[in-house]
C-alpha cells in the first residue's frame, strides 16, 4: 500500500526553488563580471615604494632594496633582510 504513494509530494516545489536560485545566481554572477575594477596596480606599486623608503628611513639596520622579483607580502626571507648586518660583522 505504501509503494503506491511513495512519490516525492514537494519535488515540483524544490525543483521551483532551485530554478529560481539558479537564475539568481546567475544575475550576481553577471553583474559581478560587468563590474570595473576599484583598485589601481599601480598606485598600490607607488604606495609600495614609499613605504619601503619610509622603512628604510626610520631602521636601526639599513635593509637593502628588494628587487620586485623578491617582493612577497609574508616571504620570511625579505621580513627578516635587516639581519642580514649581522653576516657582515666579522668575528
Amino acid at each position: 500500500e505504501s509503494t503506491k504513494y511513495s512519490h516525492s509530494l514537494g519535488k515540483e516545489q524544490r525543483k521551483r526553488e532551485l530554478q529560481r536560485i539558479t537564475k539568481e545566481n546567475q544575475k550576481i554572477l553577471r553583474r559581478i563580471q560587468d563590474a570595473r575594477p576599484t583598485y589601481n596596480h599601480c598606485e598600490w606599486e607607488e604606495d609600495a615604494k614609499k613605504n619601503e623608503d619610509i622603512l628604510a628611513n626610520i631602521s636601526e639596520f639599513k635593509t637593502r632594496p628588494l628587487r620586485n622579483s623578491e617582493r612577497t607580502l609574508y616571504d620570511d626571507e625579505s621580513f627578516f633582510r635587516y639581519m642580514d648586518i649581522y653576516d657582515a660583522i666579522p668575528e
